[in-house]
């Protein structure tokens, strides 16, 4: 059987994929690894390789895990990649977002602040309802703020780009977090960045109308 694998965004598990359906597929979640200090996105998703068992995978990444998806299609050519309120380039983030990345600020930040639910968060991440609050705060609360602040700072110096040619961009029309920089193939209107949970529906429907013209 042909397996789609999924990246999660940064602190995300499983549970945000949840809802998603690929019949004919096996889906695989990329588990997280330990991170290596000062270890650029690059070699951490290089580390990620052996746990894809294929020469033509298809990989879908959200948010930090599409940044991590484009580092994986960069070493494995013939990949098929779907990206979810994500960047194919680091000129995608903003030079302000990418400046406070790379400044190690949030390394001043105490752990406990990092892993705290508030507003703010539930408004760039463009929660409403209970539910999906209640996730995002679940999620908030179980992120390693190490592998946090480590991933911030890697965001911060990465410079990644490519041309790869199976490249399928999904992003929400007010993504406040990333917000829309370049070409999508497909905008989800209203969409903000926890659509992979939100608009889970919207989201399969466009993965698996590829699926004939990428296999």
């Amino acid at each position: 059987m042909k397996k789609i694998y999924l990246i999660p965004g940064l602190g995300a598990d499983e549970s945000v994929f949840a809802d998603y359906d690929f019949p004919g597929f096996q889906k695989v979640v990329i588990e997280w690894l330990e991170f290596f200090e000062n270890e650029s996105l690059e070699s951490y998703a290089r580390r990620l390789i052996p746990q894809l068992d294929d020469d033509t995978p298809l990989i879908v990444g959200v948010s930090f895990g599409g940044m991590v998806a484009m580092e994986l299609g960069n070493a494995i050519p013939k990949s098929t990649i779907f990206l979810i309120s994500s960047v194919s380039s680091y000129r995608q983030i903003s030079s302000i977002k990418r400046f406070l990345a790379a400044s190690g600020i949030i390394k001043l930040f105490p752990n406990w602040l990092l892993t705290k639910p508030n507003w703010l968060l539930f408004w760039l991440f463009g929660v409403r309802g209970f539910e999906d609050k209640a996730q995002l705060a679940t999620i908030i609360r179980n992120t390693s703020p190490e592998f946090l602040k480590w991933a911030v700072g890697a965001i911060g110096q990465w410079r990644g780009s490519t041309n790869h040619e199976a490249l399928y961009r999904i992003h929400g029309s007010r993504d406040r977090l990333l917000p829309l920089k370049g070409n999508a193939d497909q905008i989800i209107k209203g969409g903000g960045h926890f659509m992979v949970v939100d608009r889970a529906f919207a989201i399969e429907k466009i993965i698996r109308s590829h699926f004939n013209t990428v296999l």
